[in-house]
């Protein structure tokens, strides 16, 4: 087929799901050509076009329209963008494939629908949990006649969302609480859709409240009873529970079916010519059957993907491949496009009737922004695990604070005291960062991050650390505390570890965090010297407490929530530390008024090793929680065949693993952190049961600094970041 007659598709929104749709474009090589990505951010859209191989991006839609005059295009940005975009293209009789949700509602739909039959062009959504495989055989099963006629779905979904767990709530979908109906149970409703057909009618449920910040509700959990064209239907959504999990049970007239979604299982179960006893022996084992050879099959896949001895298999991937083939086949052949604009209205109304249960936003006014003040105490990273105890801590010490977040209007409800003053500002950003300084007495730089990449913590970590420096050190600041960590020293030997200890002199051989830590205290230590910038630096040993994640990684590698692999055998005392008790020592040293220490170990009096700690978590919690033993060799042996594969796959930024990263984290190093205590009157708990009490075994009640409502707080590991 030459190029001329395949089909020009450009994508527009180049976010996480771009590589799936561009992935199934290039599956497509024989009828469609890739020809233009358009994103609003410039550098996300190049990033796209040179992963991808595209000769062009774009910021601007009508530009790259004009240019590479697409026959079709991908819609993948946010939903509420839908609407507007797809009406622009469908009236130029450009065809136009959206990702899910079609609309935000029936009438954003019928707009939709009536464009694109004024305009010529045919629209498809991308439906694509209708295209999982075990989906797929279910309805296979259902055109065979093997189920009789469906007379009810049930089906439950629980979906832990990662932004709801770190209290990132910038996506659109803690915008409004209706629209988590829109982003999640959009796959259950087009589902139950494609089975029973259209809503008639609907009972919806929104359960577990919270109040995300100040102007922000959000419901977690919704339980949902529905009418249907050809039957019932039940739906159990929670974005809350800690078990991930998607199961369909199909009750039919002479069979029942359930699907696994997530492990991408199917099961039938009908009447035979045998009795019921030897029915359900043989219905046992052929369903036993069934799942070794669905195990097989996804393993295989993962090992042959992971090798590149085949493309992605993923059931994600391939529903999503699947409905993009259909929509490009059916336009070749001048077919009815499957999961088109009827059927995209048709859930867009499911939606609309399960919003409609959720009770309107409560007005809340917000507290008056208190004026600047002179003298004030900044807190960077105040909304994290460390800045809630520090933040509660100074307001008790009568400190006027002022807490810099990157979204001043994504305020928590916590920060909702008179004496506290929200600034914009942003590490990375010198000019924002001088502006929230400018005024301040002292300055606590708690912010932290989880880089990926070298570069990444570099910009973020280092080149931030840098810009507060610089920012303190032109705004006069009298003081700057900076949060590093124990992990720029090396811990793999067994000395004692004091203040005057050098940090590690191998640290370019460490994580990227640890590195990037270590270069930032060489960096203020620099300034300090050389210009007199006031600035002691805080390394906190294994923070634990209220806000935290007790599954802690000091502990081992969580594979889930009830399984750790421990860094070496979990018989080392680790350097724990209540969060609160770092709060109290950041706290103290704002009121010394000549420290002689330049740096300070927060490491507490009580020392669990991992299996003791895994131990009392498990009695705490109720909950069957193991540790596995691996002597640091063998986590290392497995780290070099991971490396091995990930060259032989060409995967990007590829580092060669570090063995004494590795022994670093078996923290075999004890603690000395006499001085410590002794400049700073520091005395943390020293109590093993009211360690345990506060650190791993405190109830679900949020402490609060005075005056301030209580909000959810986010689990978080590590010093939390608004960076």
């Amino acid at each position: 087929m030459s190029a001329i007659s395949k089909t020009r598709v450009a994508v527009v929104g180049a976010g996480f799901i771009s590589d799936v749709h561009l992935g199934s474009l290039r599956a497509l090589g024989e009828i469609v050509e890739t020809v233009g990505l358009c994103d609003m951010d410039g550098g996300r859209a190049r990033a796209a076009q040179e992963k991808w191989g595209l000769k062009e991006s774009f910021t601007d839609l009508d530009e790259m329209v004009a240019k590479v005059r697409p026959d079709a295009v991908h819609i993948l940005t946010p939903p509420p963008t839908h609407a507007e975009l797809s009406k622009r293209l469908l009236s130029q009789g450009i065809h136009v494939f959206l990702e899910k949700p079609m609309a935000l509602s029936t009438a954003e739909a019928d707009g939709i629908l009536s464009t694109a039959a004024e305009g010529g062009g045919t629209l498809g959504v991308n439906h694509n949990a209708t295209s999982f495989p075990a989906f797929s055989a279910l309805l296979d099963d259902i055109a065979a006649h093997r189920l009789g006629r469906i007379q009810h779905v049930s089906v439950v979904l629980n979906l832990p969302l990662r932004q709801l767990i770190a209290g990132d709530f910038k996506h659109w979908m803690f915008a409004h609480p209706r629209n988590i109906v829109f982003e999640s149970l959009y796959h259950p409703f087009s589902q139950v859709r494609a089975l029973l057909g259209s809503v008639v009618s609907m009972e919806s449920n929104p359960l577990g409240h919270r109040r995300l910040t100040r102007d922000l509700d959000f419901y977690d959990t919704w339980q949902l009873s529905m009418e249907c064209e050809r039957g019932t239907a039940q739906i159990f959504f929670s974005c809350a529970k800690d078990y991930a999990a998607n199961r369909l049970v199909v009750l039919g007239q002479d069979a029942a079916a359930d699907i696994d979604v997530f492990g991408n299982n199917y099961t039938r179960r009908g009447r035979t010519k045998y009795p019921e006893f030897f029915d359900t022996f043989l219905w046992n084992r052929r369903a036993a059957s069934e799942l070794r050879r669905s195990g097989r099959s996804t393993l295989l896949n993962y090992v042959f993907s992971t090798l590149k001895l085949k493309g992605r298999s993923d059931p994600f991937y391939l529903s999503t491949a699947h409905r993009v083939r259909a929509f490009y086949e059916a336009l070749r052949l001048g077919g009815t496009v499957p999961e088109g604009g009827a059927e995209g209205k048709a859930v867009v109304r499911y939606c609309e009737l399960a919003a409609a249960g959720v009770p309107e936003p409560r007005a809340v006014e917000a507290p008056p922004t208190p004026a600047e003040r002179t003298g004030e105490t900044l807190v960077i990273g105040g909304t994290g695990f460390m800045g809630r105890h520090l933040i509660r801590r100074l307001l008790d010490d009568g400190h006027d604070l002022r807490v810099m977040m990157r979204r001043p209007d994504l305020v928590p409800e916590f920060l909702s005291d008179p004496r506290i003053r929200v600034v914009a500002g942003d590490i990375t950003d010198p000019e924002s960062m001088l502006a929230a300084v400018c005024g301040a007495r002292f300055v606590y730089h708690l912010a932290a991050a989880a880089p990926d990449s070298w570069n990444a913590a570099k910009r973020i970590i280092v080149e931030g650390t840098r810009n507060v420096a610089e920012a303190c050190a032109k705004a006069g600041v009298e003081r700057l505390f900076y949060t590093s960590t124990i992990a720029t020293y090396y811990l793999g030997g067994t000395g004692p570890v004091r203040e005057d200890t050098p940090i590690d002199p191998g640290f370019e051989k460490r994580s990227f965090y640890a590195r990037a830590k270590a270069e930032s205290e060489h960096l203020l230590e620099k300034m300090h010297a050389e210009r007199g910038l006031n600035v002691l630096i805080f390394r906190p040993g294994v923070v634990v407490g209220r806000y935290g994640r007790p599954p802690h990684s000091a502990v081992g590698y969580w594979v889930n929530a009830t399984n750790a692999v421990a860094w070496g055998i979990g018989d080392q005392p680790m350097p724990l530390v209540l969060v609160g008790d770092c709060a109290d020592a950041l706290a103290r040293a704002a009121k010394m008024q000549d420290v002689t220490l330049r740096s300070f170990n927060l490491v507490g009096d009580v020392r669990l090793t991992p299996r003791e700690y895994v131990k009392e978590l498990a009695a705490a919690t109720g909950r069957e929680i193991r540790l596995h033993p691996l002597p640091i060799w063998r986590a290392y042996l497995i780290d070099l065949f991971k490396w091995v594969v990930k060259l032989a796959t060409r995967r990007p930024n590829v580092v060669f693993p570090s063995y004494r990263d590795l022994a670093t984290r078996v923290q075999r190093a004890q603690f000395d952190c006499a001085k410590t205590k002794e400049v700073l009157g520091w005395s943390p708990v020293a109590d093993r049961a009211t360690f345990i009490q506060e650190g791993i075994a405190y109830d679900g009640d949020d402490p609060k600094p005075d005056g301030a409502a209580a909000s959810t707080p986010p689990a978080e590991t590590a010093v939390a970041s608004d960076a």
